[in-house]
């Protein structure tokens, strides 16, 4: 059982290990340490808190769900994702909030994972997943435009119009400089990328950048002027206990973390599996980010995830096992410890020109009119998580989308559900297999004048209830006996359950009997065990319809002298 929820990829990944791997992953662990040390510092700055806890995440991070990860290539770390979540908690509660809220995440990414409910999470929609991505792209983005310019003006608004407005009260102090710098380092990136795709171009941007920024004495912000020394040095920080109080104060923010994290990173370790071909457990990867969320708090960290353009680049740089990922944090520690005295000049219109891009490649742009062209309640959907995150707020975003999605969903499985009345003759196939017809099955069968039969097509529960009844209270008076072919109904809950139970009383009043038919499995014991045993008797459920028809013909004929009539409980046997 334990196996089946908790078995890292590093306990089996180094069968058959070879030194020419061995180089390759170290290769592309270098690699991805190179590019991860841009952005870590990038998305520690623009979620508010410094650049050496961005790293810290990274590394830490990192290396953890590495160690444990369902995956054998994922690459951990922070990601542009949570940089709004990051920041609105941040705001609200301060650092020890924020670090306290990555603990509760963690727990709850373990309990995910450990009662297996993290395919739970493919039930979240595209459409919120894309509108609530996009919304975040957008928030990065403009969050940027006063480094990108160089304002001089004071902390940045959290609400986006307020954020508007404040850069158009503050444009006349646009400094060329910084603009000079952003657009440089945007080019820079995007002509390396056309060159070699596989080249950590935001590093080597930064580099360049930075060189010239510096030689030239460009009087722009930069790392230093702004943080002061970088260094990776641990701070006391009194994160436990965590009383009951502030558990309840942070649980949406956490639950926030916890569903974001396990959703891009299972996307993430998806997104691995078409790359190198092998099928990660998700469970495990659900309780390695858990971990990774607890531990990373106790090194100044915060939340912490799968990274998709990271573990891309591992795949590509022949990375295929977890070492890659563990050296990836090693090799990043190292580059910070030994150039933390460079890295101290970047500017911040460049980091900011970074995380632009950023924005730009999570926004999902080409999906927009993918959606748009799906259905109107999918673009629907997307319109108000999208909304509702750059202009509200983030946690009411998820929850808003995810209710919609359902409550649509619903809707348009009880527009799919109908009844019809079979009258007089009708063809049925008495030997099916899922679509495939047997021909020579087919017959015709008479429905006798005593009884109404309607069949049922869609799924029968609380949705399509009220549908039902309606239909059978238009339909009037009724015969004698009433039966329901229950042939394409797949699946029924409580709701249908107390509806036939009223039906099922209804019929009795009049005299009558109800019948059912041709109940699949699962329709058959979740009736069996339900209160409608209590008014319908269980002989008068039938496995096909020809059945019914015979008992009842059998009834209308006389008995044989000397015998008198019976049930039928045989000839209707589950």
């Amino acid at each position: 059982m334990l196996k089946d929820r908790f078995y890292p990829m590093v306990v089996t990944a180094f069968t058959g290990y070879t030194f020419g791997q061995l180089s390759k992953d170290l290769f592309a662990g270098l690699l991805v340490a190179i590019i991860a040390l841009p952005l870590s510092i990038a998305f520690g700055i623009a979620s508010g808190v410094t650049p050496a806890i961005g790293l810290m995440t990274a590394i830490v991070g990192g290396f953890i769900v590495s160690l444990f990860s369902g995956s054998s290539v994922q690459i951990a770390g922070p990601t542009g994702s949570f940089i709004v979540i990051i920041y609105d908690i941040f705001r609200q509660f301060g650092l020890v909030g924020l670090m306290q809220a990555t603990m509760i995440a963690g727990v709850l990414l373990i309990l995910m994972g450990a009662s297996g409910v993290g395919s739970w999470l493919r039930f979240i929609s595209r459409p919120v997943v894309v509108g609530f991505t996009a919304g975040i792209a957008v928030i990065i983005f403009t969050s940027q435009i006063k480094d990108s310019l160089g304002l001089e003006m004071g902390a940045v608004p959290p609400h986006f119009a307020d954020k508007m407005l404040a850069f158009w009260q503050h444009i006349e102090s646009v400094n060329l400089f910084a603009v000079i710098i952003a657009a440089l380092t945007i080019l820079c990136i995007q002509l390396i990328n056309l060159l070699k795709k596989n080249f950590p171009a935001p590093f080597v941007a930064l580099i360049l950048v930075t060189f010239i920024s510096y030689y030239f004495e460009f009087p722009v912000e930069t790392i230093q002027s702004r943080y002061g020394t970088l260094s990776l040095a641990l701070e006391y920080i009194p994160l436990l206990p965590i009383s009951l109080d502030t558990i309840t104060l942070l649980f949406p923010a956490a639950l926030t973390i916890a569903l974001l994290c396990a959703i891009e990173s299972l996307l993430c370790a998806l997104v691995a599996d078409g790359m190198v071909g092998e099928r990660h457990r998700s469970n495990t990867e659900l309780i390695a980010q858990g971990i990774a969320n607890i531990t990373t708090p106790f090194f100044g960290g915060i939340p912490v995830s799968g990274a998709i353009a990271r573990t891309a680049a591992n795949v590509r740089a022949d990375g295929r096992t977890p070492l890659a990922g563990l050296s990836h944090a090693i090799f990043l520690f190292l580059i910070v410890l030994f150039l933390k005295d460079i890295v101290v000049y970047i500017p911040m219109a460049s980091l900011a020109a970074v995380l632009m891009l950023v924005a730009y490649n999570m926004s999902e742009w080409k999906s927009w009119g993918h959606i748009y062209r799906s259905t109107r309640a999918d673009f629907l959907v997307f319109v108000t998580t999208f909304s509702i995150t750059v202009f509200l707020d983030l946690i009411a975003a998820i929850q808003v989308g995810v209710l919609m999605s359902a409550f649509l969903f619903v809707d348009r499985m009880s527009k799919a559900a109908s009844i019809k009345k079979l009258e007089g003759e009708f063809l049925t196939a008495t030997n099916t297999k899922g679509f495939d017809v047997d021909a020579t099955s087919i017959k015709s069968l008479k429905i006798p004048k005593n009884l109404d039969v309607f069949e049922f097509q869609g799924a029968l529960f609380f949705g399509a209830y009220a549908k039902f009844d309606l239909t059978f209270h238009e339909l009037g008076h009724f015969k004698k006996d009433i039966c329901l072919r229950f042939n394409q109904i797949p699946t029924i809950d409580g709701t249908a359950i107390h509806f036939l139970s009223g039906f099922a009383q209804d019929t009795a009043k009049e005299k009558g009997r109800l019948f059912l038919v041709e109940l699949n499995p699962e329709c058959y014991e979740t009736i069996i065990e339900s209160s409608l045993m209590d008014v319908l008797p269980k002989e008068n459920i039938f496995n096909k319809i020809e059945d019914l028809l015979e008992y009842l013909q059998k009834q209308q004929a006389p008995p044989p002298p000397g015998q008198s009539p019976e049930g039928a409980a045989g000839a209707n046997s589950k």
